[in-house]
Protein backbone atom coordinates (compact mmCIF):
# COMPACT_ATOMS: atom_id res chain seq x y z
CA UNK A 1 0.00 0.00 0.00
CA UNK A 2 1.32 3.75 -0.77
CA UNK A 3 0.67 6.15 1.62
CA UNK A 4 -0.60 9.52 -0.09
CA UNK A 5 -1.29 12.89 1.62
CA UNK A 6 -5.02 14.64 0.91
CA UNK A 7 -5.31 17.20 -2.05
CA UNK A 8 -6.12 20.73 -1.39
CA UNK A 9 -9.76 19.63 -2.81
CA UNK A 10 -9.98 17.29 0.04
CA UNK A 11 -8.92 19.19 2.88
CA UNK A 12 -11.37 22.09 1.48
CA UNK A 13 -14.22 19.49 1.37
CA UNK A 14 -13.31 18.59 5.74
CA UNK A 15 -12.76 21.92 6.14
CA UNK A 16 -16.47 23.01 4.24
CA UNK A 17 -18.41 20.05 5.57
CA UNK A 18 -17.40 20.93 9.55
CA UNK A 19 -17.89 24.45 8.84
CA UNK A 20 -21.54 23.97 7.67
CA UNK A 21 -22.42 20.91 9.87
CA UNK A 22 -21.48 23.47 13.11
CA UNK A 23 -23.20 26.24 11.78
CA UNK A 24 -26.58 24.15 11.29
CA UNK A 25 -26.42 22.41 14.56
CA UNK A 26 -26.02 26.36 16.26
CA UNK A 27 -29.41 26.97 14.79
CA UNK A 28 -31.37 24.10 15.52
CA UNK A 29 -29.96 22.76 18.97
CA UNK A 30 -30.84 26.25 20.80
CA UNK A 31 -34.04 25.95 19.50
CA UNK A 32 -34.54 22.50 20.69
CA UNK A 33 -33.47 23.90 24.64
CA UNK A 34 -35.30 26.84 24.56
CA UNK A 35 -38.80 24.54 23.73
CA UNK A 36 -37.98 22.28 26.48
CA UNK A 37 -37.19 25.69 28.79
CA UNK A 38 -40.50 27.24 27.54
CA UNK A 39 -42.14 24.23 27.76
CA UNK A 40 -41.27 23.64 31.52
CA UNK A 41 -41.83 27.71 32.18
CA UNK A 42 -45.55 27.40 30.76
CA UNK A 43 -46.31 24.21 32.80
CA UNK A 44 -44.67 26.20 36.33
CA UNK A 45 -46.63 29.11 35.74
CA UNK A 46 -50.22 27.72 35.01
CA UNK A 47 -52.48 29.23 37.51
CA UNK A 48 -53.82 27.03 40.28
CA UNK A 49 -56.79 27.67 43.21
CA UNK A 50 -54.76 29.05 45.80
CA UNK A 51 -54.33 32.47 44.11
CA UNK A 52 -55.24 34.91 46.55
CA UNK A 53 -55.93 38.02 44.21
CA UNK A 54 -57.89 38.11 41.10
CA UNK A 55 -55.03 40.22 39.73
CA UNK A 56 -52.36 37.68 40.40
CA UNK A 57 -54.67 35.10 38.78
CA UNK A 58 -54.68 37.42 35.56
CA UNK A 59 -51.12 38.00 35.19
CA UNK A 60 -50.16 34.31 35.72
CA UNK A 61 -53.14 33.13 33.27
CA UNK A 62 -51.88 36.04 30.95
CA UNK A 63 -48.00 34.52 31.26
CA UNK A 64 -49.17 30.76 30.68
CA UNK A 65 -50.78 32.00 27.60
CA UNK A 66 -47.48 33.52 25.99
CA UNK A 67 -45.35 31.22 27.43
CA UNK A 68 -47.38 28.27 25.58
CA UNK A 69 -47.91 30.48 22.36
CA UNK A 70 -44.22 30.97 22.25
CA UNK A 71 -43.79 26.81 22.43
CA UNK A 72 -45.67 26.56 19.94
CA UNK A 73 -44.33 28.86 17.78
CA UNK A 74 -40.85 27.07 17.95
CA UNK A 75 -42.69 23.34 17.17
CA UNK A 76 -43.88 24.84 14.26
CA UNK A 77 -40.49 26.41 13.62
CA UNK A 78 -38.36 22.93 14.38
CA UNK A 79 -41.24 20.69 12.62
CA UNK A 80 -40.07 22.81 9.48
CA UNK A 81 -36.29 23.01 10.16
CA UNK A 82 -35.67 19.48 11.28
CA UNK A 83 -36.57 16.19 9.17
CA UNK A 84 -38.28 14.74 12.24
CA UNK A 85 -39.44 17.27 14.14
CA UNK A 86 -41.15 17.42 18.20
CA UNK A 87 -44.20 15.70 17.19
CA UNK A 88 -42.57 12.79 15.18
CA UNK A 89 -40.15 12.44 17.59
CA UNK A 90 -42.19 12.30 20.66
CA UNK A 91 -44.78 10.05 19.49
CA UNK A 92 -41.73 7.61 18.57
CA UNK A 93 -40.82 7.60 22.22
CA UNK A 94 -37.40 9.66 21.20
CA UNK A 95 -35.48 13.12 21.13
CA UNK A 96 -33.11 14.75 18.71
CA UNK A 97 -29.72 14.18 19.84
CA UNK A 98 -28.55 16.25 16.71
CA UNK A 99 -29.04 17.89 13.12
CA UNK A 100 -26.17 18.27 10.92
CA UNK A 101 -26.75 19.83 7.37
CA UNK A 102 -23.89 18.07 5.18
CA UNK A 103 -21.89 20.59 2.67
CA UNK A 104 -21.81 19.34 -0.63
CA UNK A 105 -21.87 20.74 -4.38
CA UNK A 106 -24.44 22.62 -6.30
CA UNK A 107 -27.09 19.76 -7.83
CA UNK A 108 -26.05 17.01 -5.28
CA UNK A 109 -28.08 15.26 -3.38
CA UNK A 110 -27.69 12.68 -0.59
CA UNK A 111 -27.86 9.07 -1.65
CA UNK A 112 -27.37 7.23 1.31
CA UNK A 113 -26.35 6.18 4.84
CA UNK A 114 -24.37 3.43 6.77
CA UNK A 115 -24.90 3.58 10.14
CA UNK A 116 -23.55 1.45 13.30
CA UNK A 117 -23.72 2.74 17.16
CA UNK A 118 -20.41 3.87 16.79
CA UNK A 119 -20.33 5.14 13.48
CA UNK A 120 -22.56 6.82 10.73
CA UNK A 121 -21.59 7.35 7.13
CA UNK A 122 -23.78 9.32 4.52
CA UNK A 123 -22.56 9.83 0.66
CA UNK A 124 -23.91 11.76 -1.99
CA UNK A 125 -24.93 11.47 -5.57
CA UNK A 126 -21.23 13.30 -6.49
CA UNK A 127 -19.53 9.44 -4.81
CA UNK A 128 -18.34 11.61 -1.96
CA UNK A 129 -18.98 10.37 1.46
CA UNK A 130 -18.72 11.91 4.97
CA UNK A 131 -17.92 10.68 8.22
CA UNK A 132 -19.55 11.82 10.50
CA UNK A 133 -18.79 12.05 14.95
CA UNK A 134 -21.78 9.98 16.39
CA UNK A 135 -22.56 12.27 19.37
CA UNK A 136 -22.58 15.75 17.75
CA UNK A 137 -23.71 15.09 14.32
CA UNK A 138 -20.24 17.10 13.47
CA UNK A 139 -18.32 16.08 10.20
CA UNK A 140 -14.96 14.91 10.93
CA UNK A 141 -13.80 14.22 7.46
CA UNK A 142 -15.08 13.89 3.61
CA UNK A 143 -13.38 11.53 1.02
CA UNK A 144 -14.56 11.17 -2.81
CA UNK A 145 -14.37 8.04 -5.00
CA UNK A 146 -11.79 8.13 -8.32
CA UNK A 147 -14.72 8.88 -10.33
CA UNK A 148 -18.29 10.59 -9.85
CA UNK A 149 -20.19 7.96 -11.59
CA UNK A 150 -19.25 5.13 -9.07
CA UNK A 151 -22.16 3.59 -7.27
CA UNK A 152 -21.10 3.34 -3.60
CA UNK A 153 -22.37 0.37 -1.90
CA UNK A 154 -20.85 -0.12 1.25
CA UNK A 155 -19.29 2.21 3.55
CA UNK A 156 -17.41 0.10 5.93
CA UNK A 157 -14.91 0.38 9.12
CA UNK A 158 -12.55 -2.56 8.83
CA UNK A 159 -9.74 -3.82 10.93
CA UNK A 160 -5.76 -4.67 10.02
CA UNK A 161 -3.23 -5.86 11.95
CA UNK A 162 -0.26 -3.70 13.08
CA UNK A 163 -2.50 -0.55 11.49
CA UNK A 164 -4.25 2.35 12.11
CA UNK A 165 -7.95 1.83 12.27
CA UNK A 166 -9.26 2.16 8.47
CA UNK A 167 -12.38 3.30 6.29
CA UNK A 168 -13.56 0.95 3.70
CA UNK A 169 -15.42 2.38 0.18
CA UNK A 170 -17.20 -0.15 -1.43
CA UNK A 171 -18.24 0.74 -5.19
CA UNK A 172 -19.18 -1.20 -8.48
CA UNK A 173 -15.63 -0.74 -9.84
CA UNK A 174 -13.15 -0.55 -6.03
CA UNK A 175 -12.55 -0.86 -2.83
CA UNK A 176 -10.67 2.26 -1.21
CA UNK A 177 -9.40 2.33 1.75
CA UNK A 178 -8.78 5.85 3.90
CA UNK A 179 -7.59 6.47 7.40
CA UNK A 180 -10.30 6.20 9.91
CA UNK A 181 -8.87 9.22 11.75
CA UNK A 182 -8.28 11.92 9.27
CA UNK A 183 -10.01 10.57 5.75
CA UNK A 184 -6.22 10.38 4.24
CA UNK A 185 -6.15 7.99 1.06
CA UNK A 186 -4.34 4.68 1.85
CA UNK A 187 -4.96 2.65 -0.90
CA UNK A 188 -7.38 1.73 -4.26
CA UNK A 189 -7.88 -1.83 -5.30
CA UNK A 190 -9.75 -2.15 -8.13
CA UNK A 191 -11.78 -5.23 -9.09
CA UNK A 192 -11.81 -7.76 -11.51
CA UNK A 193 -15.29 -8.87 -11.07
CA UNK A 194 -17.35 -5.86 -10.67
CA UNK A 195 -20.07 -5.57 -6.97
CA UNK A 196 -23.71 -5.34 -7.61
CA UNK A 197 -24.28 -5.55 -4.12
CA UNK A 198 -23.21 -4.51 -1.05
CA UNK A 199 -20.58 -6.19 0.99
CA UNK A 200 -21.00 -8.62 4.33
CA UNK A 201 -17.83 -8.51 6.24
CA UNK A 202 -15.83 -11.43 7.53
CA UNK A 203 -11.98 -9.97 8.21
CA UNK A 204 -9.77 -9.89 5.97
CA UNK A 205 -12.79 -10.43 3.53
CA UNK A 206 -15.18 -8.19 1.77
CA UNK A 207 -17.69 -10.34 0.37
CA UNK A 208 -19.93 -9.26 -2.16
CA UNK A 209 -22.10 -10.59 -5.13
CA UNK A 210 -21.59 -9.56 -9.10
CA UNK A 211 -24.12 -9.25 -11.81
CA UNK A 212 -22.46 -12.46 -13.54
CA UNK A 213 -23.64 -14.63 -10.86
CA UNK A 214 -20.50 -14.62 -9.04
CA UNK A 215 -19.91 -14.33 -4.90
CA UNK A 216 -16.70 -12.63 -4.65
CA UNK A 217 -14.03 -12.58 -1.50
CA UNK A 218 -12.15 -9.88 -1.43
CA UNK A 219 -8.95 -9.93 0.20
CA UNK A 220 -8.18 -5.96 1.52
CA UNK A 221 -5.18 -6.85 2.94
CA UNK A 222 -3.26 -8.18 0.12
CA UNK A 223 -5.55 -6.25 -2.26
CA UNK A 224 -7.64 -8.76 -4.68
CA UNK A 225 -9.91 -11.38 -4.42
CA UNK A 226 -8.51 -14.55 -2.62
CA UNK A 227 -11.96 -16.63 -3.83
CA UNK A 228 -14.36 -16.82 -6.00
CA UNK A 229 -18.08 -19.16 -5.88
CA UNK A 230 -20.63 -19.22 -9.25
CA UNK A 231 -24.01 -19.38 -9.08
CA UNK A 232 -27.04 -19.28 -11.93
CA UNK A 233 -28.71 -15.96 -12.58
CA UNK A 234 -27.16 -12.19 -10.98
CA UNK A 235 -26.62 -11.66 -7.31
CA UNK A 236 -28.91 -8.46 -6.82
CA UNK A 237 -29.02 -8.59 -2.62
CA UNK A 238 -25.98 -8.53 -0.03
CA UNK A 239 -25.07 -11.78 1.30
CA UNK A 240 -26.49 -12.42 4.78
CA UNK A 241 -23.23 -13.54 7.44
CA UNK A 242 -24.34 -15.48 10.52
CA UNK A 243 -21.36 -16.13 12.79
CA UNK A 244 -19.14 -18.10 9.88
CA UNK A 245 -22.00 -19.03 7.67
CA UNK A 246 -22.48 -16.67 4.76
CA UNK A 247 -25.71 -17.27 2.99
CA UNK A 248 -26.47 -16.07 -0.65
CA UNK A 249 -29.34 -15.93 -3.03
CA UNK A 250 -29.18 -15.41 -6.69
CA UNK A 251 -31.79 -14.81 -9.12
CA UNK A 252 -31.43 -18.00 -11.09
CA UNK A 253 -33.35 -19.61 -7.91
CA UNK A 254 -30.10 -20.83 -6.23
CA UNK A 255 -29.70 -20.55 -2.29
CA UNK A 256 -26.45 -21.21 -0.80
CA UNK A 257 -24.32 -21.71 2.58
CA UNK A 258 -20.58 -21.06 2.55
CA UNK A 259 -18.15 -20.75 5.53
CA UNK A 260 -17.39 -17.02 5.81
CA UNK A 261 -13.88 -17.47 6.41
CA UNK A 262 -12.91 -19.60 3.55
CA UNK A 263 -15.67 -19.89 0.46
CA UNK A 264 -16.36 -23.83 1.25
CA UNK A 265 -19.61 -24.46 0.27
CA UNK A 266 -21.67 -25.86 2.98
CA UNK A 267 -25.06 -26.97 0.68
CA UNK A 268 -26.94 -25.50 -1.73
CA UNK A 269 -31.00 -25.49 -2.49
CA UNK A 270 -32.66 -24.72 -5.23
CA UNK A 271 -35.64 -22.85 -5.15
CA UNK A 272 -36.71 -23.50 -9.17
CA UNK A 273 -37.91 -19.72 -9.34
CA UNK A 274 -36.20 -16.25 -9.67
CA UNK A 275 -35.02 -14.69 -6.07
CA UNK A 276 -35.18 -10.80 -5.89
CA UNK A 277 -35.39 -10.80 -2.09
CA UNK A 278 -32.38 -10.41 0.85
CA UNK A 279 -32.66 -13.83 2.78
CA UNK A 280 -33.35 -13.04 6.55
CA UNK A 281 -31.30 -15.93 8.43
CA UNK A 282 -30.48 -16.64 12.29
CA UNK A 283 -28.33 -19.72 13.85
CA UNK A 284 -31.07 -22.03 13.09
CA UNK A 285 -33.02 -21.58 9.61
CA UNK A 286 -32.86 -19.12 6.69
CA UNK A 287 -36.02 -17.72 5.07
CA UNK A 288 -36.48 -16.82 1.06
CA UNK A 289 -39.46 -15.31 -0.72
CA UNK A 290 -39.51 -16.59 -4.37
CA UNK A 291 -41.45 -15.37 -7.59
CA UNK A 292 -43.02 -19.28 -7.31
CA UNK A 293 -44.63 -17.32 -5.04
CA UNK A 294 -43.56 -19.35 -2.20
CA UNK A 295 -42.04 -18.17 1.02
CA UNK A 296 -39.36 -21.42 1.94
CA UNK A 297 -37.94 -21.60 4.93
CA UNK A 298 -34.45 -23.83 4.76
CA UNK A 299 -32.43 -25.53 7.66
CA UNK A 300 -29.41 -23.39 7.90
CA UNK A 301 -26.84 -26.58 8.78
CA UNK A 302 -28.23 -28.86 5.84
CA UNK A 303 -30.48 -26.11 3.55
CA UNK A 304 -33.14 -29.05 3.54
CA UNK A 305 -37.07 -27.39 3.38
CA UNK A 306 -38.17 -26.73 6.73
CA UNK A 307 -41.67 -25.09 5.89
CA UNK A 308 -42.95 -23.38 2.49
CA UNK A 309 -45.91 -20.80 2.65
CA UNK A 310 -48.39 -19.83 -0.59
CA UNK A 311 -49.17 -16.83 -1.46
CA UNK A 312 -51.23 -15.47 -4.25
CA UNK A 313 -48.68 -13.41 -6.22
CA UNK A 314 -44.94 -13.71 -6.82
CA UNK A 315 -42.75 -12.31 -3.87
CA UNK A 316 -39.84 -9.64 -4.31
CA UNK A 317 -39.84 -8.02 -0.62
CA UNK A 318 -37.14 -9.01 1.51
CA UNK A 319 -38.23 -10.43 4.94
CA UNK A 320 -37.20 -8.94 8.42
CA UNK A 321 -36.27 -11.19 11.46
CA UNK A 322 -37.10 -9.28 14.63
CA UNK A 323 -37.38 -10.60 18.17
CA UNK A 324 -39.18 -13.55 17.89
CA UNK A 325 -41.29 -13.24 14.83
CA UNK A 326 -40.25 -12.96 10.81
CA UNK A 327 -42.11 -10.05 9.06
CA UNK A 328 -42.60 -9.88 5.18
CA UNK A 329 -44.63 -7.56 3.16
CA UNK A 330 -46.88 -9.80 0.63
CA UNK A 331 -49.18 -8.65 -2.61
CA UNK A 332 -52.31 -8.82 -1.67
CA UNK A 333 -51.80 -9.65 2.56
CA UNK A 334 -50.06 -6.36 3.15
CA UNK A 335 -47.66 -6.81 6.17
CA UNK A 336 -47.75 -10.48 7.55
CA UNK A 337 -46.16 -11.67 10.59
CA UNK A 338 -44.95 -15.85 10.78
CA UNK A 339 -43.93 -17.87 13.40
CA UNK A 340 -40.34 -18.58 12.40
CA UNK A 341 -40.35 -21.88 12.47
CA UNK A 342 -43.58 -22.80 12.61
CA UNK A 343 -43.34 -26.39 13.92
CA UNK A 344 -45.43 -29.21 12.75
CA UNK A 345 -46.94 -27.07 10.32
CA UNK A 346 -45.52 -27.84 6.82
CA UNK A 347 -47.45 -24.26 5.46
CA UNK A 348 -46.08 -22.20 8.08
CA UNK A 349 -47.66 -20.18 10.52
CA UNK A 350 -49.30 -16.99 10.35
CA UNK A 351 -49.54 -14.84 13.57
CA UNK A 352 -50.96 -11.84 12.21
CA UNK A 353 -52.29 -9.59 8.67
CA UNK A 354 -52.00 -5.99 8.86
CA UNK A 355 -53.48 -5.03 5.04
CA UNK A 356 -53.00 -1.31 5.38
CA UNK A 357 -49.07 -1.19 6.05
CA UNK A 358 -47.27 -0.55 3.44
CA UNK A 359 -43.04 -0.80 3.83
CA UNK A 360 -41.48 -3.22 5.61
CA UNK A 361 -40.42 -3.56 9.09
CA UNK A 362 -36.86 -1.72 10.27
CA UNK A 363 -37.17 -2.13 13.82
CA UNK A 364 -38.75 -1.65 17.63
CA UNK A 365 -38.83 0.26 20.46
CA UNK A 366 -40.68 0.94 23.30
CA UNK A 367 -43.81 2.58 20.91
CA UNK A 368 -43.86 -0.47 19.28
CA UNK A 369 -42.66 -2.05 16.13
CA UNK A 370 -41.50 0.51 13.30
CA UNK A 371 -42.23 0.03 9.36
CA UNK A 372 -40.67 2.32 6.94
CA UNK A 373 -41.91 2.70 3.65
CA UNK A 374 -39.18 4.34 0.89
CA UNK A 375 -41.89 4.82 -1.64
CA UNK A 376 -44.60 7.25 0.52
CA UNK A 377 -41.79 8.07 2.53
CA UNK A 378 -43.93 7.13 5.96
CA UNK A 379 -42.80 5.71 8.61
CA UNK A 380 -45.76 3.98 10.84
CA UNK A 381 -45.86 2.21 14.39
CA UNK A 382 -47.58 -0.89 14.22
CA UNK A 383 -48.65 -3.12 17.63
CA UNK A 384 -46.55 -6.00 18.16
CA UNK A 385 -49.04 -8.50 19.26
CA UNK A 386 -51.61 -8.06 16.68
CA UNK A 387 -50.06 -5.36 13.41
CA UNK A 388 -52.72 -3.08 14.34
CA UNK A 389 -51.43 0.63 13.22
CA UNK A 390 -50.53 2.98 16.49
CA UNK A 391 -49.91 5.90 14.67
CA UNK A 392 -48.25 6.90 10.90
CA UNK A 393 -45.58 9.64 10.22
CA UNK A 394 -45.25 11.11 7.03
CA UNK A 395 -41.60 12.28 6.56
CA UNK A 396 -41.52 14.21 3.00
CA UNK A 397 -37.96 15.35 3.41
CA UNK A 398 -36.57 11.60 4.36
CA UNK A 399 -34.80 9.90 1.06
CA UNK A 400 -33.52 6.82 3.90
CA UNK A 401 -33.78 5.98 7.14
CA UNK A 402 -31.60 3.90 8.91
CA UNK A 403 -31.44 2.07 12.79
CA UNK A 404 -28.03 1.81 14.38
CA UNK A 405 -29.36 -0.88 16.44
CA UNK A 406 -32.75 -3.18 15.30
CA UNK A 407 -34.50 -2.49 18.37
CA UNK A 408 -33.78 0.11 20.57
CA UNK A 409 -31.39 1.82 18.33
CA UNK A 410 -31.11 5.56 17.08
CA UNK A 411 -32.66 6.10 14.08
CA UNK A 412 -30.62 7.89 10.98
CA UNK A 413 -32.36 10.16 9.13
CA UNK A 414 -31.23 11.11 5.94
CA UNK A 415 -32.43 14.09 3.67
CA UNK A 416 -31.78 14.99 0.04
CA UNK A 417 -31.10 18.51 0.63
CA UNK A 418 -28.06 17.70 3.16
CA UNK A 419 -29.40 17.31 6.33
CA UNK A 420 -29.16 14.71 8.93
CA UNK A 421 -30.90 13.70 11.74
CA UNK A 422 -30.21 11.48 14.53
CA UNK A 423 -33.04 10.92 17.45
CA UNK A 424 -32.43 8.99 20.70
CA UNK A 425 -34.57 7.02 22.83
CA UNK A 426 -36.16 8.87 26.01
CA UNK A 427 -37.02 5.53 27.13
CA UNK A 428 -36.12 2.30 26.26
CA UNK A 429 -37.90 -1.03 25.97
CA UNK A 430 -34.84 -3.11 28.47
CA UNK A 431 -35.70 -0.24 30.51
CA UNK A 432 -39.41 0.30 30.80
CA UNK A 433 -39.90 -3.56 31.48
CA UNK A 434 -37.04 -3.91 34.15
Amino acid sequence: MTLTTRSSRDRHIAWCSHRDSKLSRRRVLPALATLTLLTTLAACSAPNGSSSANSSAATGADATTAAQQRVEQLRSQLDRDLLAGPSVAEGLGYRTLWQTRISMSPGATLRGADCTPEEVFVWDSNAIFTRLRPSSGDALWQAASTSRVDRILSVLAIDIAGAPSRVALLTDTQCMIFDASNGTFVDVQRFRRMANTPAAERPPFLIYGTQAGQVVWHDYIIGSASHVSEQAGQFIQAPRLIGNVLVAASTGGAVAAYQASTGRLIWEQSLGARIDARPAANERAVWVPSHDQYLSCLSLSDGRILWRYFTQARMSESPTLLLDSLYLQLPGEGLVSFDPLSPDRFEGTVRWRSPEVRGDIVGACRAGLVAWDPALRRLTLLEERTGSIIRSFDLPGVVDLNMTEPVDGDFVLVGEDGRVQRLTPIVRRTQARS
